[in-house]
């Protein structure tokens, strides 16, 4: 592996660490918001846990900009939100797929639509 190869897998895998670390906290915090609810989502949640990852990664890059070591990235930030978003969109996603379906058996369609004339 050369020099330029090892690099870009490097930089690769750090800013994907970024959006994996954020969507884990994004699903723990949409978690911790249902406390226990029947129901698996509700925009409310979702957008203090996003409110709630934002401040954070962005709070996280001011605080790296002070340290010798690391630079405060704006970037990241992005990253960081991008994963916690990501986290939070699939659950919903995951609510509509299912909620169709079931939508369509309340109304007596439970094989589709009308069969014949």
């Amino acid at each position: 592996m050369t020099d330029a190869q090892y690099t870009r897998l490097h930089f690769f895998l750090r800013k994907s660490a970024h959006g994996t670390e954020y969507a884990i906290l994004a699903f723990l915090l949409l978690r911790a918001f249902r406390g226990g609810v029947a129901e698996a989502w509700q925009w409310r949640w979702a957008t203090l846990s996003f409110l709630m990852i934002a401040a954070h990664a962005l709070l996280d890059e001011y605080h790296q900009s002070f340290t010798q070591y690391r630079t405060g990235s704006v970037y990241d930030s992005v990253i960081d939100m991008s994963g916690g978003l990501a986290a939070l969109v699939l659950p919903w996603l995951r609510r509509r797929r299912w909620a169709v379906p079931l939508a369509g058996r309340e109304r007596g369609q439970e094989h589709g639509p009308a069969n014949g004339p």
